[in-house]
Parts: structure tokens; C-alpha cells; sequence
């Protein structure tokens, strides 16, 4: 295996259907029945989250889904036969966190996991109606808000995931609302990926 993943890694056969199928692992299938657990999974209505969702349910979970229109929201709960509790949400508001936070405790007696998916990669600087920049709003600060919110309902066991991406090693953590210098979305994306890392570093100091 090490001359195939070695191969896998220095080609583009690698980021094909070929390399995932090569190295896919049915994890879900070793996964035990997840009854009456409750798991929020923001960005959930298309791409890593809708997935995530769909296996969650399939599983048995109640799956909070967040997503920020309200016909895609409609779209992932009639494709399921599980339980997905829809909130309609936009994570670059802190007011709509704040809601979201409300909204999921008023229908879940805990949260046993949360699937910090949802990002976006802005190409151009935009600043919210609360003055921050949008991509780090919705990639980090939101994200942040969210779980903090949510913690007086988890349990012992409860598992906090932040969905990072590769590219966050080209950047250093700092200037996350990207505020210094032209703006370049792949470094703002970047920047906040890897503050994600260093945040989900940071609350797992905090939470027991």
C-alpha cells in the first residue's frame, strides 16, 4: 500500500474518483446505531454537509440541519426518511446565530455532536450589516457563536467537529478578516481554515 498511496499522492489520479475509491473507509459501516442522538450539521444542504447529514440519519440520528435557503432546506428533508429538523439560518449573522442557538435547544433536549461544515470563499472583501467580513464571519466567527451557544446542551459525551481545509498550510493565522493589504479570496478562505484548527485547538481545552 505504501507504492500505491505514494503514487496516489504525486498524481492527479489522486483527487480522482479512482484515488477516493482507493482510499474510502466504510467507517459509517463500523458506526454503532446513533438513536436519539442529536447532532447540528451547518451547511447542510449541499456537498461534505448534505452527505454528512444523509449518514447521520441513516444511522438513526436526529440531525439538526442549518442552512440558509429555505427550498434547499425543503429539498433535504423530503429526500430523507429519517428524522432532520430544519433551521434556516445565515451564519454570517450573529443575529441569526443567536436565533439558530434558540431555535435548535427549543427542539433538541441535547446536542450529542455538532458538524461545523458550512464555508465560504468571498471574491471580493464584503463586510456584513454587523461590520465584519463576511467569509471570516461565516467560516470562524459564527461557527464560534454556534458552539458556544449550544454547549449549556451538551452531554459528557458530546463531539465538536470543524471542517478544515488543506489549504489553510498555505496561510498563518492572522489578519482573518483580511484587512491588510489587496484582498485575494484564497488566502481569506486560507486564513480562516486554519483559525478553525487553531479554534477547535483552543475549545478543547475548554470543553470536558
Amino acid at each position: 500500500m505504501d507504492m500505491i498511496d505514494t503514487l496516489l499522492d504525486t498524481t492527479l489520479v489522486g483527487y480522482s474518483r479512482v484515488g477516493f475509491a482507493a482510499r474510502r473507509l466504510d467507517v459509517m459501516e463500523k458506526f454503532p446505531r446513533l438513536a436519539d442522538r442529536h447532532v447540528v450539521v451547518s451547511g447542510a444542504t449541499g456537498g461534505i454537509g448534505s452527505a454528512v447529514a444523509r449518514r447521520l440519519v441513516d444511522n438513526g440520528a436526529v440531525v439538526h440541519a442549518i442552512g440558509r435557503t429555505p427550498a434547499k432546506l425543503d429539498r433535504l428533508v423530503g429526500s430523507m426518511d429519517g428524522h432532520v429538523v430544519p433551521h434556516l439560518a445565515d451564519l454570517s449573522s450573529m443575529r441569526d446565530v443567536r436565533a439558530v442557538v434558540e431555535s435548535i435547544t427549543a427542539t433538541a433536549p441535547h446536542v450529542d455532536a455538532i458538524a461545523n461544515n458550512v464555508g465560504v470563499m468571498e471574491p471580493q472583501r464584503r463586510i456584513t450589516a454587523e461590520g465584519f467580513e463576511r467569509t471570516y464571519a461565516t467560516n470562524l466567527l459564527g461557527q464560534y457563536v454556534l458552539t458556544e451557544g449550544l454547549r449549556p446542551a451538551f452531554t459528557d459525551g458530546t463531539r465538536v467537529v470543524f471542517v478544515s481545509s488543506g489549504g489553510m498550510y498555505s496561510q498563518p493565522l492572522g489578519d482573518v478578516e483580511s484587512s491588510q493589504g489587496d484582498y485575494t479570496p484564497t488566502h481569506a478562505y486560507a486564513r480562516t481554515k486554519r483559525g478553525q484548527v487553531s479554534l477547535a485547538t483552543e475549545l478543547s481545552t475548554r470543553i470536558e
